[in-house]
């Protein structure tokens, strides 16, 4: 380690490599090894306390290095989201990862890009014992020369001016300040932060004899405020909807902010400078490991709108989850109308089929049959097994969040064996109806015609296709899973869209439905836009989703399609009957396993995707899964019979 430092002090050697070589040394071969990390601090430090003469001359010699480089970008630019939209960074950052941009060489930015190449470098150096790392920075810095203090001033200075000046841009932007209308617009901290910080930026580059105590507690204040402003900002989203681009600002907004803050500690002679230079550097450090990271800025900017997106669904679930049996009886019969429903779309799903019309019609036409099919049985307010997932895991996700917080996960098992039992009776309901109606018909319609609606070789074909070991039925109903999950995401989108762009409020002033409707008659559309184009939307495009799949698949030539569990069961009912009821007890045995499982995997992929965007969302950490776990033990040997059926009820 000292001939490193005596290295760097040579004339003749390139600093950067000297630096970058030093940087090599103190970082641990695996990140996580915090002892060697602190080991080799302390070994540096101990090695500049020992020898003052290569202290003062380390500390002199880096420091000038240091303040020839431009370093306004490292401090306006790390770490902080550029002024453009998401999507547009997002490709930004695809196209940086496959061709890095190029750096000025004279910048602290190229620096850092040669010293800090392993994406470890700020878990390592987060690691290091504070104490140390202080007196490091105080070592380094105190034989700085005057200059080079004033150069280093002056770049920090111009960092602040221009950080300052993009918060207050963003703070006056339309669409950020509609987030929180309330605020007080003549004593906001936007219009304040500028004035604060050029009375700071002038006091210190004229050297006047001013006393800036009292401008920077104030500018702490309206650092305070300004994230005061944020949060509100981001509840509001219930009130007023979010979009991305507002979340993409918002996000913005925090980074320069904290950076703002940092500088202003840094420059700020009531704070030990140590601190502050120790976490700015921390923190750009760590942005730098992250620049091109896609993950990042997508849980940065996506998880607000996912949050958002799921309080409908939480929402929406409230009703698919029984307390007590009349709520348990009443799922069941609602279920039951549901099954009716998919029995009909059964049979008109094998009429289209025969109508062997192209291949874009075929796609429409199934299409329209599961959209209007799914709409009706929402607007029925009839109930479709499937659809509880992607609503219940929201709501579960709520109660986690919750239980996290007093480490308490009873109230969230109790929970699961609702949903539980409310899926099983919903299950139940939808295929013990579905079978006999799409049975019933195509009996009724071959009484009545002499012929079936399904001919032999299509029956057989079907019945093999819920048979898990001759078909790929599993992989199919994973797939209509996934759809699930998706339709709730897009339902829970628009709905969000509405409440932001006020469709509602909008449609009551739309100057033709003014003229061509009564005011209590454009109320109701608006209401009813209100309270059901979410769903809606919902219910449409998975119908669209399951109509396409097989198109699609046959179009790229992949085995691709979709099973559902109701479904699965009309189209048994069909083909039984197209079969005359000639059909072995094994075929019958494996048909019913097969519509089980494929309830089942339709339940689990759109369950498990659902709840993790919800658990992400919220930010509940998946290292309290054994306490889950556990307290789900604790609830099925306690009340096994809870996860099926609910108590009864006491009659007072």
């Amino acid at each position: 380690m000292e001939t490193l430092l005596k290295n760097f002090c040579s004339e003749e050697v390139n600093k950067l490599s000297s630096l970058t070589e030093i940087i090599a040394y103190l970082r641990p071969t695996d990140g996580s090894n915090y002892i060697l990390a602190n080991t080799r601090l302390k070994q540096f430090v101990t090695i500049l306390e020992k020898e003052p003469t290569l202290q003062e001359d380390f500390s002199r010699k880096l420091s000038s290095y240091i303040g020839t480089l431009n370093s306004r970008s490292l401090f306006t630019e790390n770490g902080i989201l550029p002024p453009t939209a998401f999507k547009k960074e997002l490709k930004n950052r695809i196209g940086r990862r496959i061709l890095p941009p190029l750096l000025e060489k004279e910048s602290l930015d190229y620096v850092f890009d040669k010293l800090f190449t392993e994406k470890s470098d700020g878990q390592w150096l987060s690691s290091l014992d504070t104490v140390f790392v202080q007196r490091l920075i105080e070592l380094l810095w105190s034989h700085a020369l005057v200059e080079t203090k004033v150069s280093l001033d002056t770049q920090v200075l111009a960092s602040l001016e221009i950080i300052t000046n993009r918060i207050c841009n963003l703070g006056h932007d339309l669409q950020v300040v509609n987030m929180v209308p309330d605020f007080n617009n003549l004593q906001s901290p936007f219009f304040m932060l500028n004035d604060h910080t050029d009375e700071i930026i002038k006091t210190k580059k004229n050297q006047l004899p001013t006393n800036l105590g009292p401008v920077f507690d104030e500018t702490r204040k309206l650092h305070r405020s300004i994230n005061l402003f944020i949060i509100r900002a981001r509840r509001n989203r219930q009130k007023y909807g979010i979009t991305l681009d507002i979340t993409y600002k918002l996000q913005r907004m925090q980074q320069l902010n904290n950076r703002f803050i940092l500088l202003i500690h840094c420059i700020d002679p009531q704070i030990n400078y140590k601190e502050p230079t120790r976490d700015l550097f921390l923190e750009l450090v760590t942005s730098h490991s992250r620049r091109y990271s896609l993950s990042q800025i997508i849980k940065d900017n996506l998880g607000i709108l996912a949050h958002q997106i799921t309080e409908h669904n939480s929402r929406s679930g409230e009703k698919y989850i029984t307390t007590n049996r009349s709520e348990y009886w009443e799922l069941f019969r609602s279920a039951c109308g549901g099954g009716l429903v998919v029995g009909f779309l059964v049979v008109f799903k094998t009429l289209i089929f025969y109508l062997h019309t192209t291949p874009f019609f075929t796609t429409l036409l199934y299409s329209l049959n599961y959209a209007i099919g799914f709409v009706a049985i929402y607007l029925w307010r009839f109930t479709l097994a499937t659809k509880q997932p992607a609503m219940t895991a929201s709501t579960l996700s709520q109660t986690l969040e919750l239980d996290q917080k007093v480490g308490d996960f009873s109230k969230f098992a109790s929970l699961v064996a609702k949903i539980s039992r409310s899926q099983a009776i919903a299950f139940a309901g939808n295929v013990v109806v579905a079978f006999p109606v799409s049975y019933c018909i195509a009996a009724l319609y071959f009484y009545f015609s002499g012929h079936h609606i399904m001919d032999v070789d299509k029956a057989i074909h079907s019945v093999d296709d819920q048979n898990p070991f001759l078909s790929l039925a599993l992989l199919h109903a994973s797939i209509a899973g996934f759809y699930l999950f998706l339709s709730g995401i897009i339902a829970g989108y628009t709905e969000n869209m509405s409440i932001y762009y006020k469709i509602p409020e909008r449609i009551v002033r739309q100057p033709f439905l003014r003229k061509t409707f009564t005011k209590e008659k454009l109320a109701k559309i608006s209401h009813f836009f209100k309270v059901h184009a979410g769903p809606i939307s919902g219910n449409i495009s998975l119908g669209f989703f399951l109509g396409s799949t097989f198109i699609i698949g046959k179009f790229l030539g992949l085995n691709i399609d979709i099973r559902h569990i109701t479904f699965s069961a009309g189209t048994f009912g069909v083909a039984l009957a197209g079969l005359d009821n000639i059909i072995s007890w094994a075929d019958c045995i494996f048909t019913a396993l097969g519509v089980f499982l494929i309830g089942m995997f339709n339940f689990l992929i759109s369950f498990i995707m659902s709840m993790f965007v919800a658990l992400k969302s919220r930010e509940i950490s998946l290292t309290k899964i054994p306490d889950m776990l556990s307290a789900l033990g604790k609830q099925w040997k306690t009340n096994k019979s809870e996860f099926f059926v609910p108590k009864k009820e006491n009659k007072t």
